[in-house]
């Protein structure tokens, strides 16, 4: 009975995690689409916000890429001013 309870949280935890990678990956592309390159202040800014699934909501639901890459761009120079 604990080695069928112990399997089953880590075939759901492997799940998750294999869930939140794809999320993580497909986000990091569009912030490579919207033009911030992997060296880019923004690019960095996107790894930082997007631990948190707000942050993914709020970058997943603008409209266009130029709107993605000021709001990063926005966000980053927040940061910068804290």
């Amino acid at each position: 009975m604990v080695d069928h309870y112990t399997s089953d949280r880590s075939s759901v935890s492997s799940t998750s995690n294999a869930t939140l990678t794809a999320e993580i990956e497909s986000i990091m592309q569009k912030v490579v689409e919207c033009g911030a390159s992997e060296e880019s202040p923004e690019y960095y800014m996107a790894t930082k916000l997007f631990g948190k699934v707000e942050n993914r909501v709020f970058f997943n639901t603008m409209k266009t890429k130029e709107g993605r890459l000021c709001w990063l761009t926005r966000m980053y120079e927040d940061r910068k001013r804290n």
